[in-house]
């Protein structure tokens, strides 16, 4: 986490398994990691809901894959909207703090008339 927040990244992870197979213990600890990061730093960690194509019907297979791509195109296009809809906030702190501290931030807005903020959860301090 640390490194992600020291080289100012805003993470966004599409996890490739889907939802729709079952996820072992070593699966859900990777996404909850997934979500963790991408909360951290203000990004979007997705869980499509793939549809499985490995069945012996070869006609399922298909259908199932041209919806497994309509749900990562919807995804993408999510993404797209969010990065073009970016804003940079800059401050600087009166505190000071020790180096390599870590310092939680909370972002909000005045009037909340439909929008909505994500943004990193901290920083670690660099003196």
């Amino acid at each position: 986490m640390k490194f992600l927040q020291n080289t100012d990244i805003v993470f966004y992870s599409i996890n490739p398994a889907g939802s729709s197979y079952k996820l072992n213990k070593a699966s859900i600890a990777g996404q909850e990691n997934l979500d963790k990061f991408a909360d951290e730093t203000g990004g979007s960690a997705f869980l499509p809901k793939f549809l499985p194509v490995d069945l012996k019907d070869q006609k399922q297979n298909t259908a199932n894959m041209k919806n497994n791509v309509a749900v990562l195109s919807s995804i993408f296009l999510q993404l797209s909207s969010e990065l073009r809809a970016q804003y940079l906030v800059q401050y600087y702190s009166a505190s000071e703090h020790p180096d390599n501290k870590y310092v939680r931030l909370q972002v909000a807005l005045r009037d909340r008339s439909g929008l909505r903020v994500r943004a990193r959860q901290g920083y670690f301090v660099k003196n």
